[in-house]
């Protein structure tokens, strides 16, 4: 799975939701945002450190908010899980990925917003002629 890709929508999804400017508003700063145990569902097949790492870089890359590290005090954490299965998709063999994080108020514990990601790849080996088929990412639940 292309954990860059998948950080990118997940955080670029979250952000275009009204919660940013919502807490901006009612606080005068931008909200602190952490990334949180991302629990691997998978048996090892995703890299859950290598998208946890590359969720914080897309958070501290988009501005909007700011990502707090380690302990700090954050006013919204990242969390949840991703699982993968093997499956068919036109009668070929295909790996979906499923990432189902949430955002999460750390002084109430609300959901904030849900952040599903589904990633379908192909696990089809290609001929020495083919080109390996280009993953297809679709928001959870729009198949």
């Amino acid at each position: 799975m292309e954990s860059r890709q998948a950080a990118d929508d997940l955080i670029g999804d979250a952000l275009k939701r009204p919660w940013v400017n919502e807490f901006h508003d009612r606080t005068s700063h931008l909200p602190g945002v952490r990334v949180g145990d991302i629990a691997d569902r998978s048996q090892g097949q995703v890299d859950v450190s290598g998208l946890s790492s590359q969720l914080a870089r897309a958070l501290a890359a988009s501005g909007r908010v700011t990502l707090v590290q380690g302990s700090g005090k954050a006013d919204f954490i990242i969390q949840g899980s991703v699982s993968a299965e093997d499956g068919q998709s036109q009668g070929e063999p295909v790996k979906r990925y499923e990432i189902d994080l949430k955002l999460v108020d750390c002084i109430s514990g609300d959901a904030i917003c849900p952040l599903p990601l589904e990633v379908t790849k192909s696990d089809k080996v290609p001929t020495a002629n083919e080109a390996p088929p280009a993953p297809a990412v679709h928001p959870a639940g729009a198949k």
